[in-house]
């Protein structure tokens, strides 16, 4: 009986059909890397970045910055920002620069320290309706964030019975590295225009829908296939919002009046495997 093929390991890759012997592997070259196994070929480290034969990932070349092996970039690394030659803060941006450490304002007596911007600001001068909407909130002390008076809860949108019935989708790659989706088993289609996912993603388990837009963040329930091919499609055409309860309520029975069953600014569980499929809507004004 022959002997299996073995994957080459990370930090090198194999050109060989039905290898078995790890012999047959090569290490990547300088200037590349491989951090996963079975790949026909390394991955480039970018100009931000270098290494030595047979590395599994690259070293930046600017102080405090971490490698992004989706990209090949090198941005700072928490508590670090890199400030351009224009003085603008780019601390997500690619270079070979040094980040410097960050330094944060003291705050003063009554103030509180915003989780997103790290800013102090005082609570009852602070705007939370671009998040609360119009049904107001109020800035959580501890966490930095606004804590909205009222919600879309889940249960509103699909019930249990609702969710029981919902069409099972999962997002693969395939031969030519197109975005393939199935539904429920059925035939796969193709996504086309995406962005995304890193080349390395084979399979997902389960698929989480959302939309940036200029009204905000949504998620989706895959409550049927018609929730589905709007949300492909980007006719989203978001509903007016109905009727939220404050967090000490009790949700209401399950409505199912939208076509679009929408969770404004959502939060969602993940597991290794699941994916999020994003619709991006950029205003074009």
């Amino acid at each position: 009986m022959a002997p299996a093929p073995v994957p080459c390991p990370p930090g090198a890759y194999g050109n060989t059909s039905l290898a078995k012997r790890l012999e047959e592997c090569h290490p990547c070259p300088a200037s590349s890397f491989n951090h996963l196994p079975a790949q026909t070929g390394c991955f480039p480290c970018g100009s931000s970045s270098t290494s030595k034969a047979g590395e599994t990932r690259c070293t930046c070349l600017g102080l405090n910055r971490a490698f992004q092996e989706s990209d090949g970039s090198c941005i700072c690394q928490v508590g670090y920002l890199y400030y351009d030659e224009r003085g603008k803060e780019a601390s997500d941006s690619n270079s070979d620069q040094d980040c410097q450490p960050q330094v944060e304002e003291r705050c003063a007596p009554g103030e509180i320290r915003l989780a997103s911007t790290r800013k102090c600001v005082f609570p009852e001068q602070y705007d939370c309706s671009p998040v609360c909407d119009t049904v107001g909130g109020e800035l959580h002390a501890e966490l930095g964030m606004c804590l909205c008076e009222q919600y879309v809860s889940a249960e509103e949108l699909c019930d249990r019975l609702c969710l029981l019935r919902a069409p099972e989708a999962s997002l693969k790659f395939g031969a030519d590295r197109e975005l393939l989706l199935s539904v429920g088993g059925a035939e796969e289609r193709e996504i086309p225009n995406t962005l995304g996912p890193d080349e390395h993603v084979q399979k997902s388990q389960q698929v989480h829908l959302s939309l940036f837009g200029p009204s905000g963040v949504f998620g989706f329930l895959l409550s049927s296939l018609d929730v589905l091919e709007s949300f492909l499609k980007g006719d989203v055409g978001l509903p007016p919002p109905g009727r939220r309860h404050r967090r000490d309520e009790e949700p209401a029975p399950a409505q199912h009046t939208h076509p679009l069953p929408t969770i404004p600014n959502p939060i969602v569980c993940l597991t290794v495997g699941d994916t999020v499929l994003f619709q991006l809507s950029i205003n074009p004004l």
